[in-house]
């Protein structure tokens, strides 16, 4: 048995390899590690990370089980992996999940010696992101799940703290690092590079290509809600609802790709330079990056308000869009809200905010009723 291990990173086209390769995997002649998700990234934390830090991991603290039912469920979860490694018809499987590259010092080495008892044929591969592009996606990830500020201490990828540790547990030699670039790519494709680098046959036809990226407009105002709403909803039974709602609702504002700026890049590179050097060594100076300065830029959180800020118009137009007659309480509140982002804010009682909070649910699942109006 071979084992081919895809080991993210992050934003660097995992979903369209999970989803391209786990379809394919029957009928092209190879095991694909099912426990329920082409994405095993929970399940594989669950199995092997250190039970310390179950809290740590947002989905698995999030799935109401105790800690002793969580340790049950990870002993589940290993027994279906062997049992589907015993059991595979082939000669390869696949396993995949980014948090076998992203996740604390026990995952990757205590992941290895399972797989060991069955083969020693392994094979790891892992795209590596060049920082600022990472760092950029991971911002707005960060802030749908509640990050504020675009600090570069919490953005900064730490290649050798993360990929040290797969080298730790799966051995330099059967680690492989290529930079997530289109020049590096196979066709300049992330679905075609790696089935030339793991040997499993392309999958064929159209490919999906999955985006959950946001807008710079649409971050800039995610941004303004997490900053200046947000603390407010924190004991509103509906906000978490109407939160979610309201993320899915702004995606569709904007077109322009967030960028941060270079200066924000040559400080990032400034403040994490070993790192960053030992990325470079890692992936032959492969992970060149620059960036431009214009408008829609982001150097720091001053841009992010000063773009939200110019959208009131846009918001105000897709509210209307979405067939909503009467929310003059809900444009109070925003102006209020844009208003209180400014350099000098005015106090804005907790009730205005409240107002927003108690409207936003229904407002936000509403069908957008012209979207040439909202302009969009």
């Amino acid at each position: 048995m071979k084992f081919i291990i895809h080991a993210g990173m992050h934003k660097t086209g995992s979903t369209s390899i999970q989803q391209a390769f786990f379809k394919s995997a029957p009928r092209a002649g190879f095991g694909y590690l099912d426990l329920g998700t082409p994405n095993a990234s929970t399940p594989l934390y669950l199995m092997f990370e250190d039970p310390e830090r179950f809290k740590k991991n947002a989905i698995i603290s999030a799935n109401g089980n105790s800690h002793a039912e969580n340790l049950e469920e990870r002993d589940r979860l290993r027994a279906e992996m062997d049992r589907q490694i015993q059991d595979c018809p082939y000669d390869t499987m696949m396993i995949s999940g980014e948090s076998i590259s992203g996740a604390g010092p026990n995952m990757s080495t205590d992941l290895a010696s399972a797989l060991r008892r069955h083969s020693d044929d392994i094979k790891v591969i892992t795209y590596v992101r060049p920082p600022c592009s990472y760092m950029e996606s991971a911002f707005q990830e960060r802030l749908k799940r509640g990050m504020v500020e675009p600090a570069i201490n919490q953005l900064w990828p730490n290649y050798e703290r993360r990929f040290e540790r797969l080298i730790t547990g799966f051995h330099t030699e059967n680690c492989h690092f290529i930079p997530f670039d289109q020049a590096h790519l196979a066709k300049g494709d992330i679905i075609a590079d790696f089935a030339m680098r793991s040997g499993l046959p392309c999958p064929n036809g159209q490919q999906t290509k999955y985006n959950e990226s946001l807008s710079t407009e649409a971050t800039s105002l995610v941004f303004l809600y997490r900053k200046y709403i947000h603390p407010y909803a924190q004991t509103d039974p509906n906000s978490f609802v109407a939160e979610v709602r309201m993320i899915k609702w702004l995606s569709g504002i904007g077109k322009t790709k967030l960028r941060f700026d270079q200066d924000f890049l040559e400080r990032a590179h400034s403040q994490f330079s070993t790192d960053w050097q030992y990325a470079q060594s890692l992936t032959g100076n492969a992970l060149h990056e620059t960036r431009d300065s214009s408008d829609t830029s982001i150097s720091d959180a001053r841009d992010l308000e000063r773009i939200a800020r110019s959208l009131l118009p846009q918001v105000q137009e897709l509210m209307r869009s979405k067939g909503c007659k009467t929310y003059g309480d809900v444009t109070s509140c925003l102006h209020a809200l844009f208003d209180r982002s400014h350099d000098n804010p005015q106090p804005v009682r907790q009730s205005t905010f409240k107002t927003v909070l108690s409207k936003s649910a229904s407002i936000w699942s509403r069908p957008i009723v012209n979207r040439r109006q909202a302009g969009i």
